[in-house]
């Protein structure tokens, strides 16, 4: 809008009133009154401004676009996260038995073996298992707090 105004005359007034000392012999002061208008209008620019009011135009659609597409992909990227949550959640739930199963399986191998019915090395096997189930339990709810943290982050 601007840019368009530059199409118009333009008006200026300006009143002004002050007191000044002419004679600086004579300490007189006296007040000076002025008012004065200006009117310019151009004659010849070649659409400059037209151009300028334009091109402004076109960045504040751009601006206005650009916007509502950082809106769109804002909305979209919280819904991906939201689902993530709730499948990190369902995959937390089925870790949490996976790490159950996995201490029940050890707990049995070791009485077994402590009966002389399995190797060593089954034992072992088994407590890799559940360090293994327990590491997978910890690494899906690393993943959820951080989806949490990053839902949080963009409903702000």
């Amino acid at each position: 809008e601007s840019e368009k105004s530059g199409l118009w005359p333009k008006l200026q007034l300006v009143a002004k009133s002050q007191l000044i000392y002419p004679n600086v012999v004579i300490p007189e002061s006296e007040i000076q009154n002025t008012v004065m208008a200006t009117l310019s209008f151009p004659l010849y620019e070649g659409s400059a401004s037209r151009s300028r009011a334009t091109q402004k135009e076109k960045e504040a659609l751009a601006i206005e676009l650009t916007q509502s597409q950082r809106k769109t992909d804002l909305e979209r990227d919280l819904g991906k996260a939201q689902d993530l949550i709730q499948s990190l959640g369902e995959q937390s739930i089925l870790s949490q038995k996976n790490v159950q199963e996995a201490s029940e399986v050890e707990h049995l191998t070791y009485q077994s073996y402590r009966a002389g019915k399995t190797r060593y090395l089954d034992v072992q096997d088994a407590n890799l298992k559940l360090l293994e189930a327990q590491v997978g339990a910890a690494q899906i709810e690393t993943n959820l707090l951080n989806v949490a943290a990053l839902v949080s982050y963009l409903k702000e």
